[in-house]
């Protein structure tokens, strides 16, 4: 079973070059690359369609655009009353999802950085389980984020595509126990890929990760400018 994932940090699905909203803009780069999957990061749910009713519901409007027929919204905060966080857009159908807080570190251990509750998905692919999410700026908001996904990685019961906007580069000691237990797919390429910021990218802080039991194909980085952050893609095998 081939499988091509991707995760894409969509920035509210404003069009970095243009600065306007422009959710086509996302969805046509999803088009592009034709995964079966795409976790989306910094996105807006639907809410009660009285607040930024510009915004909509981005998960659904994503996924009609990119001509994904299943899609779920994994609301982690609440942004001038309409929900926000992670979500997914699928070829395949999404068996059931799971949203998983992370707690919050108290007190903040680092007073003069910006702290945002966040929150993990675990989506029910059927043959294997994608985790998604977006780890915040803090250290001890990081470790908290980490140790959640931890906890959920050795608790699945089947293979594991995590995906998502970490904020941390891979050299960071706080992400080694994830490093531990999944594959860096980016380790592939036959370059060193960043992908952040998408114009001039300097670091890389966007990861596909996988379990032992899937193979990774390849993976890339592509340099196309959407969001302020690249694409990540990766072709995977599961037998």
């Amino acid at each position: 079973m081939n499988i091509r994932a991707m995760t894409f940090n969509i920035q509210h699905a404003i069009d970095f070059i243009k600065g306007d909203l422009c959710p086509e803009v996302m969805a046509n780069t999803i088009r592009a690359f034709d995964p079966d999957f795409c976790v989306l990061n910094e996105i807006y749910g639907a809410g009660d369609g009285s607040v930024m009713p510009e915004f909509g519901n981005q998960t659904e409007i994503i996924a009609e655009l990119s001509e994904m027929k299943y899609h779920a919204f994994c609301p982690a905060i609440t942004v001038n009353g309409k929900p926000y966080g992670n979500g997914i857009v699928s070829k395949k159908p999404i068996q059931s999802v799971r949203i998983v807080p992370v707690p919050e570190p108290i007190p903040h251990g680092f007073p003069n950085a910006y702290y945002e509750n966040r929150c993990v998905f675990v989506a029910d692919m059927g043959e294997f389980i994608v985790m998604g999410s977006h780890f915040g700026l803090a250290p001890d908001e990081q470790i908290s984020a980490v140790n959640t996904v931890v906890s959920e990685i050795k608790n699945a019961n089947k293979p594991v595509i995590l995906c998502g906007d970490f904020n941390m580069t891979p050299d960071d000691p706080i992400l080694a126990p994830i490093f531990d237990l999944l594959y860096d797919t980016s380790k592939v390429m036959a370059e060193k890929k960043l992908s952040f910021p998408s114009d001039k990218p300097r670091i890389k802080i966007d990861y596909i990760f996988v379990s032992n039991e899937i193979k990774v194909i390849s993976a890339d980085i592509p340099g196309v400018i959407a969001s302020d952050h690249l694409p990540h893609i990766a072709d995977l095998s599961l037998d």
